[in-house]
C-alpha cells in the first residue's frame, strides 16, 4: 500500500527510530521506511481518511491539530 504515499502531502514527518535509514538523503516513501512520526494542522478537515492512509504506509504516530484540540493516534495492529 505504499503507493498511497503519491497522494499524501505530509505537513511534518520525522524519523526518529528509522533515522539512520534515511540519513541525509531525500526520503522515497516507495522504498524507505514510512516516517515513525507525522504531525498535521487540519483547519479545513480534508475529505481524506488520513488515518487508514498513514497506517496503510506504516506511520507508527500521528498527531493532528484541528484548531482546537491535538489528537494522537497510535498505529496498533495496523489501525490508528
Amino acid at each position: 500500500m505504499k503507493t498511497c504515499s503519491k497522494v499524501l502531502n505530509l505537513d511534518n514527518s520525522y524519523y526518529i527510530q528509522n533515522y539512520e535509514r534515511v540519513a541525509d538523503r531525500t526520503v522515497n516513501l516507495n522504498v524507505d521506511a514510512a516516517p515513525d512520526l507525522v504531525v498535521e494542522v487540519d483547519i479545513t478537515h480534508t475529505d481524506l481518511n488520513k488515518n487508514v492512509l498513514y497506517a496503510g504506509i506504516g506511520v507508527s504516530e500521528f498527531w493532528r491539530f484541528d484548531g482546537r484540540v491535538w489528537t494522537i493516534f497510535k498505529l496498533v495492529d495496523n489501525r490508528h
